[in-house]
């Protein structure tokens, strides 16, 4: 293999990993997400319910 091969491989085997860790990334803020607008719900719920 030439260098410039080389180096594109790890160039290449770098962007791979930082996707791999920008998609978990994502998905951790997505549950987060989905949890705070549950519990908004929650919250908005029982303030209805209070207000009866």
């Amino acid at each position: 293999m030439t260098e410039k091969t080389k180096t594109t491989a790890r160039f290449l085997k770098r962007k791979m990993a930082e996707h791999g860790q920008f998609q978990v990334e994502i998905e951790q803020l997505k549950a987060e997400m989905q949890q705070a607008e549950q519990q908004g719900d929650f919250a908005e719920k029982n303030k209805l319910s209070n207000q009866v």
